[in-house]
């Protein structure tokens, strides 16, 4: 058998030696044999090994090596050729390989001046295989192979981007991620959060456990008379297409054709999983299924949206929103996960939320004004400092630049109550 990018063997084919007294096959089990009649001469020794899934297909690289893998890609055995390691003579141009099978019951490598590179045989200077117990993608990089990660964790809006070169002046150091930018039917993004995105024929669901139960939330589906073509990622939102050419808009965000990621989070200050968009570059998350808000105001008992269907209205303000300056040239502070509130020149890591409910405002789940009616949260750019105002007048300041001791003071110019 010829070593070439379209040769393969499945499990319902064999190389016979020419005697016909010996057969080699890949067993249902996932176990590469050569039998002698019913008895074993020689066994891979990768039967039924849990994480691997049927059917199993031995590749024939045409670098002279051979590839058991299972239904996911996922390399089971090979055989070593050490001349391939680098390639740098382009081996599979000056050499072409077979696999033979003799009438002694050897199976052996050899090239087309006869020099073997690798036997089943034991007592063989070139005997050296490779099994794998745990799962890992393995492409024939010369074949071009396409493969897809049976364990998606992320979807990136342009995967290509994240594949490099250990040493950029050395083609053979180049590494590929396997990230994808889509979902098929029968597909999920996964995450160590209990929660996930399943893609089905007609419907996309996300599932996630809050408070010790499943809950589920349906993101979008195809109608009845057509199926779910693929989830896809772009470098505007998240859209799901339909086979009947249709498809529904799940999340819009600003047009950027490399850096989105979309994935599972559950960061700290998160009550429960969400599935969430970010960029990668600017490290900013932005949109998410509890909506992420680009905020100009925080008020009671309204909510506004504006560009790209955000919030920018709201009656809280809290992990990952943004709330944006009225007057500062588009400045903003920000809620962070990791550092609390975030002004320009300080930040406060003990806030979570800013909230104006029921003619209270909380921070956090702490009232600080009481009953006190048509309040507006508000940030202020140039001098760096939110503002809570009350028609006219100041109830309360918070200022990034002056350097308090305290959140809420007594001393009028600094964050004062």
């Amino acid at each position: 058998m010829s070593f070439t990018c379209d040769t393969k063997m499945r499990e319902n084919e064999a190389l016979v030696s020419s005697n016909g007294k010996y057969r080699f096959y890949v067993q249902p089990s996932g176990n590469l044999v050569i039998k002698e009649n019913s008895r074993t001469m020689w066994s891979s020794l990768t039967a039924n090994i849990e994480i691997f899934e049927a059917p199993y297909i031995l590749s024939f690289s045409p670098l002279g090596e051979l590839l058991l893998r299972d239904k996911n890609k996922f390399l089971i055995w090979h055989t070593v050729n050490g001349d391939s390691f680098k390639n740098t003579e382009k081996i599979e141009d000056i050499r072409k390989f077979s696999l033979i099978l003799s009438d002694d019951g050897e199976l052996y490598i050899e090239d087309n001046y006869h020099n073997m590179y690798w036997s089943s045989w034991p007592v063989r200077l070139y005997n050296q295989h490779i099994r794998y117990v745990e799962p890992m993608i393995y492409d024939i990089s010369i074949c071009k192979e396409t493969i897809r990660n049976k364990y998606i964790y992320d979807l990136f809006s342009n995967p290509n981007i994240y594949n490099y070169y250990e040493d950029p002046d050395d083609s053979t150091t180049y590494v590929r991620k396997y990230y994808v930018n889509n979902l098929l039917p029968n597909e999920s993004l996964l995450s160590i959060y209990h929660a996930t995105l399943n893609v089905t024929d007609t419907e996309v669901v996300f599932y996630y456990k809050y408070k010790d139960k499943m809950h589920s939330k349906e993101l979008a589906s195809c109608s009845k008379n057509s199926n779910v073509k693929e989830l896809k990622l772009e470098k505007n939102g998240l859209y799901l297409y339909c086979n009947d050419n249709t498809y529904k808009t799940i999340a819009m965000v600003p047009e950027n054709q490399k850096y989105y990621r979309l994935s599972i989070e559950k960061r700290y200050k998160m009550d429960y999983p969400d599935l969430m968009i970010y960029n990668t570059k600017t490290k900013e998350f932005l949109w998410g299924l509890n909506p992420v808000k680009f905020l100009y105001s925080v008020v009671p008992n309204k909510t506004k949206y504006g560009e790209y269907n955000r919030i920018v209205t709201a009656n809280t303000f809290t992990t990952f929103d943004r709330l944006i300056s009225y007057n500062g040239g588009g400045n903003h502070v920000y809620m962070s996960n990791s550092h609390g509130l975030e002004l320009s020149n300080s930040a406060y890591t003990e806030f979570k939320s800013l909230s104006l409910l029921d003619d209270n405002f909380y921070i956090n789940d702490e009232i600080i004004i009481k009953n006190e009616k048509n309040m507006e949260l508000s940030y202020d750019g140039i001098n760096d400092k939110l503002i809570i105002t009350n028609d006219a007048d100041t109830l309360w300041e918070l200022f990034g630049r002056k350097k308090c001791n305290k959140f809420i003071s007594s001393d009028e110019n600094c964050n004062t109550l």
